[in-house]
């Protein structure tokens, strides 16, 4: 028998061990999660954050300013893109870029 509930008023949730979700999750305000976290269905929103293994779909990067210059303030990670080219910072402040063409 699942149970449903709501935190509203109530502060905070704490889990401490599995937690199965069947159906939808909403989420409003600031989420925090920590550990392993397998996620399957979409992700509309922004996600901030490192994320660390596999993503099956399509990622979308918003447009974003792209660096002035190689040495344009950047974390490594980064990806920044423009109509002519794809910016990667590889180290900080360390930016590269590879053009971007049309093809048939």
């Amino acid at each position: 028998m699942s149970k449903i509930f709501s935190t509203t008023g109530l502060g905070s949730l704490n889990c401490s061990g599995n937690a199965t979700i069947a159906g939808d999750l909403k989420v409003t305000g600031t989420t925090d999660i920590t550990g392993a976290t397998n996620s399957t269905g979409n992700i509309t929103g922004n996600l901030t954050g490192n994320v660390t293994g596999d993503v099956t779909g399509n990622v979308t990067i918003p447009a974003s300013t792209a660096p002035a210059s190689a040495s344009d303030n950047g974390q490594p990670g980064q990806i920044a893109w423009d109509a002519n080219f794809i910016y990667v910072c590889v180290a900080t402040n360390t930016w590269k870029r590879a053009a971007l063409s049309s093809w048939e």
